[in-house]
């Protein structure tokens, strides 16, 4: 999801669906998280350029290209949230803070 919200970002995309885990095939296979971050990779990308984009499309590409050809389904709202509080569980929250900090660490700026 990084690398398309980066690459829609600076190349001026007017509008993007936002996170889909297995393409969209699979109900209730996505959390709030997911879109947040994405709504910030897609923020923060505003304004690099795209040489420096390209270069970190380069990065993350190669770290998931070979699972494409095989459906990633995710996990559902009750397995990456607390019911009661409607925060993240710890394991979801820990892969969201681990995603920032690679993003940043890229150049692209947490929000």
């Amino acid at each position: 999801m990084a690398v398309s919200s980066i690459v829609e970002t600076v190349s001026g995309c007017a509008g993007n669906f936002g996170n889909r885990s297995a393409g969209g095939r699979f109900i209730d296979k996505q959390s709030p998280l997911e879109q947040k971050f994405g709504a910030e990779v897609l923020k923060a990308s505003a304004g690099i350029k795209r040489s420096d984009a390209n270069e970190i499309a380069k990065v993350l590409i190669p770290k998931y290209e070979d699972k494409l050809k095989h459906l990633q389904i995710g996990k559902s709202f009750t397995e990456c949230y607390d019911l009661k509080t409607l925060t993240p569980v710890k394991e979801w929250q820990e892969i969201y803070d681990r995603v920032c900090k690679e993003i940043e660490d890229l150049g692209i700026s947490r929000l």
